[in-house]
């Protein structure tokens, strides 16, 4: 029986739960028939596979954001003198795209089935 690891099982500290000796964690895995189950794995198995563990402090910096970084301030200071303002020109070229592979594509509507 194969099983696919899914995701780790966290704590409540949004730590992975690990077994005493710190060998194993708490893994959620979905087996063939598709059913998920939470069961203890070998870290050295994740491993082997290419599983990354992360640290637990990877965790706290994912849900922790920082209020003196905004990344979408960033990227449009570095995107702003790059955007081309959008045109007619544009605008009759991808119309234009858009009816020469229509054709080649064929109606949308046709996937319809008619008993």
């Amino acid at each position: 029986m194969s099983l696919i690891f899914k995701k780790f099982i966290l704590d409540e500290n949004k730590q992975i739960i690990e077994e005493g000796t710190g060998i194993r964690v708490l893994c959620e895995v979905e087996n063939e028939a598709g059913d998920l189950n939470i069961i203890m794995m070998n870290k050295g198995d994740l491993l082997e596979a290419g599983y990354e563990i992360p640290d637990d402090n990877l965790y706290e910096k994912e849900t922790e954001e920082s209020p003196s970084f905004n990344e979408n301030a960033e990227l449009d200071a570095s995107t702003k003198n790059s955007v081309d303002e959008w045109s007619n020109e544009s605008t009759r070229l991808l119309l234009d795209k858009y009816a020469d592979y229509l054709k080649l594509v064929g109606p949308m509507k046709n996937s319809k089935i008619k008993s």
